[in-house]
């Protein structure tokens, strides 16, 4: 790993730790969110270099835009147009960094097991802890998502090009509720995600 690699490494460990506090549940130590931030920076790193994605420039929207994107599927811009991803959409997200984009894919599937892992010891049954985790969280997808009986149709996820329009939607509501947890009719994602979905897609979120 160069010098720019390890300050990145860094960086990014600091950054993660905080979002781990931010988000994951109470009770956990600085030293433990460095610890789980360090584990999701390190594979972060590794999905970079497996993928082979660190050839790609800092600001790669335009190649996304023009089709030039070699590992990506021949058809991905149609899917991200079908799905409701507009230009500026894809500039927030594919202007980034590389290795950011693969902090926040590793970082969901991070956080998200530890929530399966939550609702597993409540609800004893597999099935039913995965059911509450993506009914309680938003999920992304990076690129077309596989069909799976708990995410198709208004429920499967949402492209990762959304996920600044989804985080400004529920800043938005939070910040609307004095930073309270969104209200029921506002956040019925959180037993039904499909509304809630459809909804950041078509651009009324």
């Amino acid at each position: 790993m160069g010098l720019l690699d390890k300050k990145i490494r860094k960086q990014a460990i600091k950054g993660t730790a905080s979002r781990i506090l931010g988000s994951l549940p109470n009770g956990m130590s600085q030293a433990d969110a460095t610890k789980f931030a360090e584990g999701v920076v390190d594979e972060a790193f590794e999905l970079q270099k497996e993928k082979g994605t660190d050839i790609l420039p800092v600001k790669a929207a335009h190649l996304v835009l023009t089709q030039s994107v070699p590992f990506l599927p021949e058809n991905y811009l149609q899917y991200l147009l079908a799905e409701g991803v507009t230009t500026e959409d894809i500039g927030s997200w594919w202007n980034l960094p590389d290795i950011y984009r693969w902090l926040d894919v590793v970082f969901q599937e991070f956080r998200l097991g530890s929530y399966y892992q939550t609702y597993l010891r409540e609800l004893g049954e597999p099935v039913k802890a995965w059911w509450a985790v993506y009914s309680h969280n938003e999920c992304f997808s990076y690129g077309p998502p596989v069909e799976h009986e708990l995410l198709k149709g208004d429920d499967r996820p949402l492209p990762f090009e959304l996920h600044d329009r989804n985080t400004a939607y529920l800043n938005k509501r939070i910040l609307a509720e004095g930073g309270g947890p969104l209200p029921p009719e506002e956040g019925e994602y959180k037993t039904r995600n499909s509304r809630f979905r459809a909804m950041i897609r078509c651009g009324q979120a």
